[in-house]
């Protein structure tokens, strides 16, 4: 192979392999940044509503029972 050739490879493929790590590492830093953490992972605001909401609906009925009680 022609060394002008295989200098013109190499400076190709150091590009396009250069790009491809940046848009990858672009990609995988803010997927997770705009979800708000990774796919799969529950995150502090989904848990705390979701214990808020189990709370509020057990003292609800709590309170629903001892008003027909009483």
């Amino acid at each position: 192979m022609n060394s002008d050739l295989r200098q013109f490879i190499a400076k190709y493929l150091s590009i396009v392999f250069g790009t491809l790590m940046t848009v990858s590492f672009v990609a995988f830093v803010s997927i997770p940044y705009s979800f708000g953490g990774t796919p799969g992972e529950e995150n502090l605001y989904q848990t705390s509503t979701t214990l808020a909401s189990t709370s509020s609906s057990t003292s609800s009925s709590t309170v629903s029972s001892s008003a027909v009680k009483g």
